[in-house]
Parts: C-alpha cells; sequence; structure tokens
C-alpha cells in the first residue's frame, strides 16, 4: 500500500486517488516485463541471408560445370563439380559444422581435377605436335626420293621436252614436264613456260580458222551471228584490220536495227496476249461489241496466233453475234491492233492462214 502525498493517509490498490482527500496519486513506472532486444540480431540474418544467397549461386554455377564437363568427357572435372555443386546448395542436408569441410574438400577435388584435365589436353597437343612434325619429315623423305629420281631422267626429260616443242607437239612436252614440275628445275620451268604459250597461240589458230568457216556459212543478212564470229576473230587477232572492220560494221548494223525495233515497238504498243481459258482476244471482243447491232450475243469462238505487219499487230478470230435482223450468224475476220486498240477490221480472205 501506498500513503497519499496530501494527507498521508494510506491507499489500498490500484490507489488512483485518495479516498479521505480525493487527491489524484502518481503511480510508480511498471517494469517492462520483455527482454531487451538483441543489437545484432538484424546483422546475422542480414549476413545469413547473403551466405545462402552465395551458396544458391556458386551451387548453379558448379552444377552447370558439371553438365559441360560431362558433355565433353571430362569424368574427373564432372563428378567433382558436381560434388562441389551439392557441398554448396542450402537445400542439401549437411549438418553446419562439416559444410566448410565439404566445400573446402570439394575445391580442392576441383582444382585436381581440372589440373587432371589441362595435363590430359597438353599430352593431346603434344601428341599432335608429333604427328605434324612426323608427317612433315615423311614428306620431306618423299621429296628427297622424288629429287633423287628426277635427278637419273632429268636429261632424258629435258631432252623429250626440247625434242617435243620443235616438233610442235606441245600437248607432249606439258605431259612430260608435268610429273616433275614440283623439283623446282630451272630449265624444266623454262621449258614448261615455253610450252604453255606456244600451246595457247596453236588454240588462237585453230579456233580462229574455225570462227572463219563458220562465218563463210553464216548469211550476209543474219547481223547477230556474224557480229558474235567477228567480234570473237578481233579479239584472237586484233591487227587484223578486215576482222576489226567487219566488227564494226556489223556492230553499226546490229544496232541500228536494235534502235528501230525499240521505235517500232513503242508506235506498235504492247504485244497483244491471248486468253489464258479459250486463246482469244479481250481487245478484239471489246471493239466487237461496240460495233455490233446486239453486243451481249457477242461470243469469241478462236483466234489466231499474233503476226506483225506495216500497220501493227494482226490476228484472226472467228465470233458469233447477231445481225440487225436478229439472227445468229458465224464470221471471220482480220483484225489490225496498235497501241492496245483495234485500228482496222479486214476480210476474212485478206490474208491466209
Amino acid at each position: 500500500m501506498t500513503n497519499c502525498g496530501r494527507c498521508g493517509n494510506e491507499i489500498p490498490p490500484p490507489g488512483k486517488f485518495c479516498q479521505t482527500c480525493g487527491a489524484a496519486q502518481e503511480l510508480p513506472p511498471v517494469a517492462s516485463t520483455q527482454p531487451p532486444a538483441d543489437p545484432v540480431s538484424l546483422g546475422a540474418k542480414v549476413a545469413r541471408t547473403v551466405l545462402v544467397a552465395a551458396g544458391w549461386i556458386f551451387s548453379y554455377v558448379a552444377a552447370l560445370l558439371a553438365l559441360i564437363s560431362l558433355f565433353q568427357g571430362q569424368m574427373w572435372l564432372a563428378g567433382t563439380a558436381a560434388l562441389l555443386a551439392i557441398s554448396l546448395s542450402p537445400k542439401v542436408p549437411v549438418p553446419a559444422p562439416f559444410r566448410p569441410k565439404a566445400i573446402v574438400a570439394g575445391l580442392v577435388l576441383l582444382s585436381i581435377a581440372t589440373g587432371v584435365e589441362g595435363w590430359k589436353a597438353r599430352q593431346a597437343n603434344r601428341a599432335g605436335e608429333a604427328a605434324i612434325e612426323s608427317a612433315a619429315a615423311e614428306d620431306e623423305a618423299q621429296a628427297r626420293a622424288f629429287r633423287a629420281e628426277f635427278a637419273v631422267v632429268r636429261d632424258s626429260v629435258i631432252n623429250v621436252m626440247r625434242e617435243a616443242i620443235a616438233s610442235g607437239d606441245n600437248v607432249l612436252a606439258l605431259r612430260t614436264g608435268a610429273q616433275y614440275r614440283e623439283t623446282g628445275d630451272v630449265d624444266l620451268e623454262h621449258l614448261m613456260n615455253e610450252a604453255l604459250s606456244l600451246k595457247a597461240v596453236a588454240d588462237q589458230r585453230a579456233r580462229e580458222a574455225e570462227l572463219v568457216a563458220e562465218a563463210r556459212g553464216i548469211p550476209a543478212s543474219a547481223h547477230e551471228a556474224n557480229l558474235r564470229v567477228y567480234q570473237e576473230l578481233a579479239e584472237i587477232a586484233p591487227e587484223n584490220a578486215r576482222y576489226v572492220e567487219r566488227a564494226e560494221y556489223y556492230g553499226g548494223l546490229v544496232l541500228a536495227k536494235r534502235a528501230a525495233d525499240r521505235e517500232r515497238a513503242e508506235w506498235l504498243g504492247p504485244r497483244p496476249e491471248p486468253s489464258a481459258w479459250d486463246g482469244t482476244y479481250r481487245v478484239v471482243r471489246d471493239y466487237l461489241r461496240n460495233i455490233a447491232n446486239d453486243p451481249g450475243s457477242i461470243e469469241m469462238d478462236a483466234c489466231t496466233q499474233v503476226y506483225t505487219t506495216d500497220d501493227g499487230w494482226l490476228v484472226g478470230c472467228d465470233y458469233r453475234g447477231k445481225n440487225a435482223f436478229g439472227a445468229l450468224i458465224r464470221q471471220s475476220n482480220w483484225f489490225t491492233i496498235r497501241q492496245g486498240g483495234v485500228v482496222k477490221m479486214e476480210a476474212a480472205t485478206a490474208y491466209r492462214r
């Protein structure tokens, strides 16, 4: 119990007011029953979270390394990386005191496995280099043997090539020298080049004779064919003035014809195209319907291919339609077409089909 601060009488609990004088009383502070907060608990939580995250990251990296090593056939490295991944994973129930030891053991094994695989790779490289050196030595031995063989027959080979070139048989000279060209013999290389040059000249002369014979059989009116032949002759023998003159002559004729063809094509307009359905021409059908007594009665039967005349494109067509008396009749006519329209209609007897 406590005493009133004003009158001094005792006050029973809870004692907020004095029952004698009615004065309000000040209660002493109540001690807290909660334990004090641990000042390091937050830091410990953060550290634990970081360690768990790092464990997951390194565990995934080690697992990926294990898979890559497995596909590459590096079994030591794959097994060690897998063990390290298991040790680092926070989900694996490894007792806390043993986890650091397991991680250290995994790292040591990983280092050993990496060293073993590196040693294997170095051994493989050395074996490859040894094989290359062996192959090179074998090639060199074969080359020495080949040069020794050529030294025995050199004079004979050189004489055969010279005689073949002198007789005009450049093919024989080239065939003989080609077998030993790799020896790098200076005289043989000189004869090879000479034979090649003479053969190229002989081939040109043979081609020139073929073209001259071809030109004799081409009519003078065949400008394109003559131009092709004389252009090639002028390239083979540019010193021949006749070849050059004929090439220029036929070239001028071809250019003039092409220019005339372009002008005529512009004057004629596009070539009439038959229908894929019945082979008739829409431009003719439209023309007939414009001049017919009963446009709806016009039906196309058949048409010829397209010809050319001095007046334009020419086609012949068979068609049916009603006359002024309403009778259905069948007719045939020729139609001259320019610039996509019919400019003239003629009787069926005007041209022969």
